[in-house]
């Protein structure tokens, strides 16, 4: 399933969505990669970042997740807490995200963050696949009237960017969508912290025919 096509005076509205799924699917770093690699955050955002991420253990390599992750409690325990809402705009559409807690105990986070969503982007682990919080988090999305998704399997690189894995994902996500009510899903196979098919499409996911994310959420 996917979006019906708008016109071009529709494609530039503001599109509010959520990011949300179980704890350490990477939400933060999914949002995060998308800002910095569509170069839509500031440059004393990007030193901050890179002067960050040297104390985390990301070997060198940039930790988007501190892009969102404000609180200071965040940042000592790796998770999300608050929701963390962020505007902006690309030359097609403008934007406002909001990045919710994956932890159990801060559903209620969650659940505020859905209230106010016309979208909502749930993420999973390729690895671990579908889990409780994943299930719970699309009943609270459309118990809160939301009728469009996106699946973003993420962790591709830790499986080796397989197409299998992908595939019975797929098939048991859209089994367990069949019983609500959307308007549309995309499901999208994705690395937050290697970028794959984030802002634009990549070559270890070549079976994949669909779009990346940010121009589908465009």
């Amino acid at each position: 399933m996917s979006l019906k096509l708008k016109s071009d005076s529709d494609s530039k509205s503001l599109l509010k969505f959520l990011t949300c799924g179980s704890v350490d699917d990477g939400k933060s770093t999914l949002i995060g990669h998308m800002l910095y690699e569509a170069k839509l955050i500031f440059s004393d955002q990007e030193k901050t970042l890179e002067l960050e991420s040297q104390g985390t253990d990301r070997e060198g390599k940039l930790d988007y997740s501190l892009l969102l992750d404000g609180l200071m409690a965040e940042r000592e325990q790796g998770i999300t807490i608050d929701v963390a809402y962020r505007y902006f705009a690309t030359e097609h559409r403008s934007f406002i995200v909001a990045d919710t807690p994956g932890h159990e105990q801060y559903t209620r986070n969650m659940a505020v963050g859905a209230s106010f969503a016309d979208l909502a982007v749930i993420l999973l682990d390729a690895s671990r696949g579908i889990l409780p919080q994943t299930k719970r988090h699309l009943r609270i999305s459309a118990f809160m009237g939301i009728r469009h998704f996106v699946l973003a399997v993420n962790k591709m690189d830790l499986i080796a960017y397989r197409q299998h894995p992908f595939k019975t994902i797929e098939k048991d996500f859209l089994s367990l969508i069949a019983a609500y009510d959307l308007d549309s899903l995309q499901i999208i196979p994705v690395s937050a912290t290697e970028g794959d098919n984030i802002v634009k499409k990549s070559l270890n996911t070549k079976w994949y025919e669909g779009p990346a994310l940010l121009p589908y959420l465009e």
